[in-house]
């Protein structure tokens, strides 16, 4: 070993080491733990409101994509006329940027009014802010248009007609009941007088055409009493032996 430690002092080299170390498993978890992780970008939602006549969806999104990059947009508008109501919510796409845009735009006078600018909490931000808000959107007055003039069917108007005269028949009980007397009887084709089927009704004509059981009763044997299996038809045997259905 003597020439090894000479040649160990001239390059630096420790020979004793004869088999590789290889690192161990635990050192291998420190050393994935110590990379840097890559940093989500938070998003920053900014709830602007004193919001100008005029000042709307696209002017909105070009005034203010001069700070950084919008990604959502909300103007708050009326179901029933579609004005707007004067306020909105942003989203940026860094948080940052959303706290830089009010503190600026808090108290700036724009086309005689002033904007009120304050950045929306993450925990206050409801997940449904964004989500399938589309401009122009149908009025409340053109979606009730579109279903009254929607095509109907037959059976369709007459359930209607016959809903409208139960609602009739109700209305004149409570006018009896307060001593009005109303004798308003409408010309009500024979078609419709026919009631509507309850779905308890149908439910059991349902049972009783899909079940297969049927019950022979003998009229001699008064004494026999027995319960019937719900949608069973009964079969009622004469003293000649013949049957009579009874549906």
């Amino acid at each position: 070993r003597g020439w090894q430690q000479s040649l160990a002092s001239i390059c630096g080299v420790d020979f004793s080491v004869t088999r590789r170390q290889w690192p161990k498993e635990g050192d291998f978890k420190e050393k994935q733990d110590e990379k840097p992780q890559p940093k989500v970008q938070r998003r920053g939602v900014v709830y602007v409101k004193h919001i100008p006549h005029g000042f709307y969806e696209e002017e909105m999104k070009k005034y203010f994509s001069q700070f950084g990059t919008v990604t959502n947009l909300r103007l708050s508008r009326s179901g029933k006329t579609g004005g707007s109501r004067g306020y909105a919510f942003i989203e940026f796409l860094s948080e940052d940027v959303a706290k830089i845009v009010a503190d600026t735009m808090d108290g700036y006078l724009f086309f005689n009014k002033i904007l009120k600018c304050s950045v929306v909490p993450k925990e206050q931000v409801h997940e449904g802010l964004f989500r399938h808000f589309r401009y122009p959107f149908p009025l409340r007055k053109e979606v009730v248009r579109t279903v009254h003039n929607r095509r109907r069917t037959a059976d369709t108007e007459k359930r209607s007609a016959q809903r409208r005269l139960a609602t009739l028949e109700r209305t004149k009980a409570r006018l009896r009941k307060m001593g009005v007397r109303c004798n308003f009887d409408p010309e009500v084709p024979s078609e419709l007088l026919e009631p509507l089927p309850t779905k308890d009704a149908s439910r059991a004509s349902s049972t009783a055409e899909n079940s297969g059981f049927s019950i022979v009763v003998d009229s001699a044997d008064e004494s026999l009493t027995f319960k019937t299996p719900p949608g069973a038809r009964k079969v009622h045997r004469g003293k000649h032996g013949k049957s009579s259905r009874k549906p």
